[in-house]
């Protein structure tokens, strides 16, 4: 009987009222949701846009350096090839091999003259002496003695500590009686770049000896500090434009 009244009361219309108010509660709490989600998805995406932003400004960063450094290269690499078009190790030993034998030549055909120049003193009766006195300002005796004391050349320096200088212009400068860094200093910059004229305009151009003799004085009076703190002032042995 009970349970006849409770069906009773229980009809369609109230079932349609609480699937209507489950739809309704379903609805809500999907729109929240997606809202909720949107709102993260909105944040995340800004973000990972300031971070494509960045990235891209560091791409084109780095694409500059990399332009950079290839110029740098393609310099440096044509100036490798001019520097080694002007000569090499082999042609530098072939001129130093060349210039001992010339010297070589030129002593023993001062020697020859020498023999001949005493040979005639005897034959025509002078004084041993007097040919002696004679031929001791040609060749450089000191004394009144009968051995030869020629005079040495002085003990070369390192000349390839001045910037600009490396061993291919450091034998040039031997080559043309400059030694030492006192030489260098006292060197006259139109005599300098006569001497690297030789090697053409272009390794002129390349090898400009301006800053030179400042650097050699330095090293001659060995004021260490002062020429390294000049030669940071230069770049290849030039004066760089403040």
């Amino acid at each position: 009987m009970f349970q006849n009244s409770v069906l009773e009361s229980y009809d369609g219309s109230d079932a349609t009222w609480e699937i209507i108010i489950m739809l309704l509660v379903a609805f809500v709490l999907g729109y929240i949701l997606r809202y909720l989600i949107g709102q993260g998805s909105a944040s995340h995406l800004k973000e990972l846009e300031a971070e494509n932003t960045r990235l891209t400004g560091r791409v084109k960063e780095l694409e500059r350096s990399v332009s950079e450094e290839k110029r740098s290269a393609i310099r440096l690499t044509e100036e490798l090839n001019d520097c080694r078009k002007n000569s090499t190790p082999a042609e530098q030993l072939a001129e130093l091999e060349q210039s001992l034998a010339d010297m070589r030549q030129q002593n023993s055909q001062l020697q020859s003259e020498l023999s001949l120049c005493l040979a005639s003193k005897k034959e025509t009766g002078a004084n041993e002496s007097e040919v002696v006195e004679e031929i001791n300002p040609l060749i450089g005796i000191t004394d009144n003695s009968s051995s030869v004391v020629v005079e040495a050349p002085p003990v070369p320096d390192n000349l390839k500590i001045v910037e600009g200088i490396g061993p291919k212009i450091e034998g040039m400068l031997n080559s043309e009686g400059i030694y030492t860094f006192a030489q260098l200093a006292s060197a006259n910059r139109q005599r300098l770049r006569d001497i690297m004229a030789t090697e053409g305009p272009k390794f002129l151009a390349i090898h400009d000896p301006t800053t030179w003799p400042k650097q050699a004085k330095f090293a001659a009076e060995e004021h260490w500090d002062d020429l390294e703190t000049y030669k940071g002032q230069l770049k290849g042995g030039r004066e760089v434009d403040r």
